[in-house]
């Protein structure tokens, strides 16, 4: 059930769960989550293209070759490829591939989400020729992987909590009452957990309306012949004056469920109530059926468990035999209570269910959004028209390959936050790309107030010493330090009278800095221009190729 509940809230597409069950099989440490971002950002997203930059950005080597059928028997290492699961026009699915002892191939069927087991020949006859193929390098994997990760899994472990809080008091007030009334309890019990069962089924048509597309909804409408929840929820027989039979059912089980995990299961007044309610509550059963099978011609799987549940609850209370007994008096406190607590879910779902719409467009267009920003022509374009970096030869320090094709940068602060974050990510991309340089430019003075000065000085003095691991070894040891002690640091990098050959590099970049307009720190240029303020320095992974 768990499972089914998170592909429900945290759909993925074909490529995505590829992408994710991929990483796994090559042990790859990178959260699911930021796997997605990376992919669906990615201006060809979904494509082979899109795969290969995604673990690139990683860290990780990856490849893509074309081959003949004949060939993949030779391919002994995991890897993606597409397939056309059937010989009509659909399209062709991204899946995983891996050897299997038994018969030869195992791939993971895009659609069901399982492992299939098939010989080489069953396999080629519906594999694509392109085959991608990606090999972990050391040190590849997620910056802060192990801090995501255990995010990741204390909101997995607090989502699984929530979840459970109703199942868990039903359940409860199930065994209080059979604890307190006996036998007298067992109807009740029955009634209360087909509510809670209704409740989540209404759950379902509800997030229908927010995620119509939803892959795990889909699957649960669409396996079986002339059944479409779309065609039917969507259809005009759906409202109500105006409001949704969805919002309307949900409100009406979930009321039941509250009102009875309040007043208990030995509350006869309200048990008649709910009878009186729940046997008219059969006529909606009748028109739904009638309109599904004559008018729509198309059935809701969804709408067919509520009818059941419908169905069943007036079974129990004609078995129970609550709408027979004799009233004493009107039970006007348990109406109170009743309408209260379906009022209360209705007006909860009837807010929340146009803001989740509104955040999934959202979340849509901001996807597009990424793709358009990563396309490298209009980044090229946005960049040609930023401000130009002039005169920055020689100043600051530098890394990576001197002759390298693109030049980054980067002018900070030495105790700025935001460059300090920074840090790492400049240095990934220098690990991962031979034709990226870096030129660090400090925005300090030398003004002996100046606090900035001496981690400049400092550091332009082990730069001037030529030694590159030291060089690269300080710069982690200041910019990733918890707490910035510049004599901490003094004393792990002593210096003679270098410190005292520093000043006029730190007033050349002062100057420079002057001329250029530097308003805030970290300020990035890229190949000659200042990074267009839409961009952050993650963003350069897709355009710096090498």
């Amino acid at each position: 059930m768990i499972p089914f509940i998170d592909r429900l809230l945290y759909p993925t597409s074909n490529v995505n769960h590829v992408a994710w069950y991929y990483a796994r099989l090559l042990g790859l440490k990178v959260t699911r989550e930021s796997l997605r971002e990376t992919l669906e950002g990615h201006p060809d997203y979904p494509s082979m293209l899109a795969l290969s930059d995604a673990f690139g950005s990683f860290g990780v080597g990856t490849t893509a070759v074309r081959i003949s059928k004949g060939q993949l028997a030779g391919l002994e290492q995991p890897y993606i490829t597409q397939i056309k699961l059937d010989k009509g026009s659909s399209p062709l699915d991204f899946t995983v591939v891996r050897l299997d002892s038994t018969r030869g191939i195992s791939y993971l069927h895009p659609v069901r989400n399982k492992w299939i087991t098939c010989t080489i020949d069953e396999f080629a006859s519906m594999a694509g020729n392109v085959v991608f193929i990606a090999e972990v390098k050391e040190n590849a994997g997620e910056m802060d992987y192990q801090k995501k990760q255990k995010a990741v899994h204390s909101a997995s472990i607090l989502r699984t909590v929530i979840m459970a809080i109703v199942p868990i008091l039903v359940l409860a007030a199930i065994a209080l009452g059979l604890f307190r009334y006996g036998v007298d309890a067992v109807f009740p019990g029955i009634y209360l957990l087909l509510a809670a069962i209704g409740s989540f089924v209404g759950l379902l048509l509800l997030w229908h309306e927010v995620d119509r597309h939803n892959p795990a909804l889909k699957q649960a409408c669409s396996d079986i012949k002339n059944v479409n929840c779309g065609a039917v929820l969507g259809s005009s027989a759906a409202r109500l004056l105006g409001l949704s039979w969805s919002h309307i059912g949900f409100a009406y089980f979930a009321g039941i469920v509250i009102v009875l995990l309040i007043s208990g299961l030995g509350n006869l007044s309200l048990l008649q109530l709910l009878s009186w309610l729940g046997l008219p509550a059969v006529g909606y059963t009748v028109f739904s059926l009638y309109y599904q099978w004559r008018v729509a011609k198309q059935w809701c799987t969804l709408c067919l468990v509520v009818q059941c549940i419908l169905v069943l609850q007036a079974a129990v209370i004609l078995t129970a035999g609550w709408a027979f007994t004799p009233a004493d008096g009107f039970p006007d406190y348990e109406a109170l209570a009743l309408c209260t607590s379906s009022i209360l879910p209705f007006i909860g779902v009837t807010l929340a269910v146009p803001t989740l719409q509104q955040a999934k467009k959202g979340m849509t267009l901001r996807h597009q959004l990424q793709r358009l920003k990563h396309n490298s022509q209009i980044f090229s374009a946005l960049l040609d028209k930023q401000k130009a970096a002039v005169g920055s030869e020689g100043l600051g320090i530098s890394l990576g390959n001197p002759r390298a094709k693109h030049r980054i940068i980067k002018v900070c602060n030495p105790y700025c936050s935001p460059c300090a974050k920074a840090h790492p990510v400049i240095e990934k991309i220098l690990d991962s790309n031979s034709e990226v340089q870096v030129q660090i430019i400090f925005t300090a003075t030398c003004d002996d107030k100046d606090k900035r000065a001496a981690p400049v000085r400092h550091l332009l003095a082990i730069s001037s010493q030529g030694d590159k691991q030291q060089l690269k070894q300080a710069l982690d040891d200041w910019y990733l330090a918890k707490k910035k002690d510049y004599f901490t640091f003094a004393a792990n990098y002593p210096m003679n009278s270098e410190l005292q050959q520093q000043g006029h590099k730190i007033e050349a970049m002062r100057k420079w800095c002057e001329q250029m307009d530097i308003r805030f720190t970290p300020t990035f240029f890229v190949d000659g221009h200042q990074l267009p303020e839409m961009y952050s320095v993650e963003d350069l992974n897709y355009f710096l190729k090498s």
